[in-house]
């Protein structure tokens, strides 16, 4: 197998999970704004649209990807090197997903534990807060591997 054909089947696995991540984060988030309009404040109103662009987002760099556009293998690292820390510390909480996220950390009493989500996600919290989890997501992180070899090698 060519080194090309390497790059291409990775680009095309990355394209697809971007594609479908987007897609569905962006009918999940909509649907839920638009179920809980009449009662969402307005921070948690700014974060959903915040994540309906993200996943549109998401869903075009995956296109691209598949196109093989270089432009897009740029736009999906950013959007997966944004996934990987996952921090849930006294004064600071940050969580982001789009479509998976393999969180692999230690926790309070400094066990390693995975944690595990599926849609979208923009959790924050400032100022606040107790140490509770800080660690990667370990999905993205692959993905940012893998985006970054096929950079290399483009």
């Amino acid at each position: 197998m060519s080194a090309q054909a390497v790059i291409t089947k990775r680009v095309r696995i990355i394209s697809f999970y971007e594609i479908l991540a987007g897609a569905i984060g962006f009918v999940v988030t909509l649907i839920k704004l638009v179920n809980e309009y009449d009662k969402i404040k307005k921070p948690d109103l700014i974060v959903s649209i915040v994540l309906l662009v993200i996943c549109i987002i998401t869903l075009y760099a995956g296109i691209m990807l598949s196109l093989k556009n270089k432009a897009g293998l740029m736009l999906s690292y950013l959007i997966q090197v944004a996934q990987i820390p996952v921090i849930m510390i006294k004064g600071l909480h940050y969580n982001f997903f789009i479509g998976l996220s393999l969180a692999i950390g230690k926790n309070q009493a400094g066990d390693f534990i995975l944690q595990y989500f599926a849609g979208t996600g923009l959790f924050y919290k400032i100022g606040m807060g107790r140490f509770e989890f800080l660690g990667i997501n370990f999905l993205a992180a692959i993905i940012v591997l893998m985006l970054i070899k096929s950079i290399k090698d483009a």
